[in-house]
């Protein structure tokens, strides 16, 4: 009786903690919703920004890249830290500082001015990424660690339409500032809600997972990461290899995202606010990069394959974008979105799969962290640089651009396909 009764209470212990870890998903994917929605405003408006302020494409994609710069900065500071640092006490710190930063970009006059508060907003919300990445593989059952994953990069999607839908009602009745105040205060209640909910968390540390108890009746499952790391020069390679591609395919992604509204003012004409409205069709459809791509990794334990193949769907969309770019809106239209939506898929790959399915072979915050500062860089000073081409020489130099870069990833891929499937055959 006493040992039913011990199991009894476990089991017990185990479904509050399984309730406690839905509403610790909630709390999380919230929060990131929030903050996407609240960063994504400036992208959303950028072409309305840099009429009201009196600008253009590069001095306003600089504050853009002074936020991603900032943000992957601090980000590589955290690489050192995360181990030994809490980060929940520091989200708890930063995250409300950012979310003020954020409803204060709505009262700039200057250009100037939106650097320096998107800089600083970018040095606040360094840990989020790796902090949450952190908190959800520590304090998660398993079993709720792939609805955790799958949830979290969906956010991205459902953030950006938030912030893309706000901003092009706020335009069209003439007040762009709003959504920057809208957004912010968003994001301040998220970060409330996770505050409340994660000091709960230690009421849950100790517990062992159901996963991991044999009682003769359920099958024990284990974690399949897609390679071991059985030395420290094979983990130090990982971190190695697993940046570079972070940065070259989040650089994928921002190539194009930051510039659709742009294109369709600077190459269909069309109104400021209709284009936003346009616009939203992207975040919209962005949300099934991530499920496409996650699904093809549950189905594969090899993701770098999965990814690869993404990205070889995606190679040829630039060069027909230099040809088709203007003969037909719709069309082209169709293409930017496509390769947006398969670009973000791969992303989610680098930025998050890797991290949950690698978790028991490194440290998820720590990689978390230098992967996402590498990736954050690269969507700062991408866009930036691509927006100059635009100017400078034109969209069809910028497809050009963008098709060397998807190049330069597919050739990475294999590279590293090869070496996955010779480390393979080496432990046998």
């Amino acid at each position: 009786m006493a040992v039913g009764a011990e199991k009894s209470e476990l089991v017990l212990r185990q479904e509050k903690w399984h309730k406690y870890g839905k509403l610790l998903i909630f709390a999380c994917v919230f929060m990131y919703i929030a903050e996407i929605a609240a960063k994504g405003v400036f992208g959303a408006e950028i072409a309305t920004i840099i009429v009201e302020l009196n600008t253009d494409k590069v001095n306003a994609s600089l504050a853009n890249t002074y936020y991603f710069v900032t943000y992957g900065l601090v980000q590589i500071l955290l690489c050192f830290f995360v181990s030994k640092l809490n980060m929940n006490k520091y989200m708890c710190f930063t995250l409300p500082i950012a979310s003020v930063l954020t409803i204060l970009m709505g009262i700039v006059t200057d250009i100037t001015q939106m650097w320096i508060l998107f800089a600083l907003n970018g040095v606040f919300q360094a840990g989020l990424w790796s902090g949450l990445n952190l908190t959800l593989t520590r304090y998660l059952p398993r079993r709720l660690l792939s609805i955790a994953n799958k949830l979290i990069n969906v956010s991205f999607a459902i953030g950006s339409v938030t912030a893309y839908g706000v901003s092009a009602i706020c335009v069209g009745v003439g007040y762009w500032r709003l959504a920057f105040y809208i957004l912010g205060s968003i994001f301040l209640t998220a970060v409330i809600i996770f505050i409340l909910v994660i000091s709960k968390a230690k009421n849950y540390t100790g517990i062992p997972d159901e996963e991991n108890i044999d009682d003769g009746k359920k099958k024990v499952k284990v974690d399949k990461p897609f390679i071991i790391l059985d030395t420290k020069k094979k983990v130090a390679y990982f971190y190695v290899i697993g940046t570079f591609l972070a940065f070259i395919i989040c650089a994928l992604y921002y190539c194009l995202a930051n510039w659709l509204t742009s294109f369709l003012v600077d190459v269909y004409s069309l109104p400021q606010d209709v284009s936003i409205y346009i616009s939203i069709i992207s975040p919209i459809t962005v949300l099934f990069g991530p499920i496409l791509t996650l699904n093809l990794c549950d189905r594969n334990p090899n993701i770098i394959t999965q990814a690869l193949k993404c990205t070889l769907i995606i190679l040829p969309i630039p060069i027909l974008l230099v040809f088709l770019y203007d003969v037909n809106v719709v069309l082209a239209l169709i293409l930017f979105v496509v390769f947006i939506v398969i670009a973000k898929g791969v992303n989610s790959i680098s930025l998050s799969v890797v991290t949950f399915n690698m978790r028991t072979q490194i440290n998820a915050g720590t990689y978390s962290a230098v992967s996402n500062a590498a990736a954050s860089i690269s969507a700062g000073i991408v866009p930036t640089i691509i927006g100059g081409i635009i100017d400078g020489a034109g969209w069809q130099a910028a497809f050009i651009a963008t098709f060397v870069l998807v190049l330069l990833c597919v050739i990475s891929m294999i590279a590293l396909n090869i070496i996955i499937k010779k480390s393979k055959t080496d432990v046998k």
